[in-house]
């Protein structure tokens, strides 16, 4: 399983310059006009995504048909995927509380008080659990659809993401504490886990049944 993890790890660490490069555009482009929060959900996002390339890394060296004569069984293939997509998206998350932490003291949208510092911790966490949701849904997408065709559609399936920014909305804008809102967001990391282990089910029943 570690091997698993490091093989994708390994091949995708060439592109993590030019992905904290294209995520610092995106906070000069993003924070001033619209805000930390919202630039904190777009970067976990965006690292989510990058599970995909991993997939189109496997295909161009057909890395599932060798596999398979390996001692690999293929559920712990698809159990590599979701913790390399985890990985991807605490990373995707942490960028961007770093990042929009940055971004948000040059503007002026945030103090580092005891207030300030809780909210971007809360933020941080929703992002993280809406990136879980949509990483884990590109999976059984990539390996259903391969990796090229898998981006086109992931990009239009924006609802898992949409609905933790909407619920971290809701609480805003009813006033609530932010210390308070993680109490009442107990139930968002049940809800994350249940539909990862489901995505993880439908993903070994695509991979199982293709032929390699």
């Amino acid at each position: 399983m570690k091997s698993l993890v490091l093989k994708d790890l390994y091949n995708i660490g060439h592109n993590v310059r030019y992905m904290l490069l294209l995520l610092v555009i995106f906070a000069v482009a993003f924070i001033p006009t619209s805000g930390v929060t919202e630039y904190m959900f777009i970067c976990a996002a965006m690292c989510s995504m990058m599970v995909v390339t991993t997939f189109s890394f496997d295909e161009q060296s057909r890395w599932a048909r060798y596999a398979m004569i390996m001692p690999v069984a293929g559920k712990d293939l698809v159990r590599g995927k979701f913790i390399v997509s985890a990985v991807f998206c605490g990373a995707g998350s942490i960028a961007g509380l770093l990042i929009g932490t940055i971004g948000g003291l040059l503007t002026g949208q945030i103090a580092l008080d005891g207030e300030g510092i809780t909210g971007l911790m809360y933020t941080a966490f929703m992002a993280w659990m809406g990136s879980m949701v949509y990483g884990g849904m590109t999976i059984p997408v990539a390996f259903q659809f391969g990796a090229e065709r898998s981006r086109m559609i992931l990009v239009l399936v924006v609802i898992p993401l949409a609905f933790i920014f909407g619920v971290y909305q809701i609480y805003s804008a009813q006033g609530m504490e932010v210390a308070g809102s993680f109490l009442h967001a107990w139930y968002l990391p049940v809800i994350v886990l249940v539909w990862i282990y489901g995505m993880y089910r439908i993903s070994c029943r695509i991979f199982l049944r293709q032929e390699l």
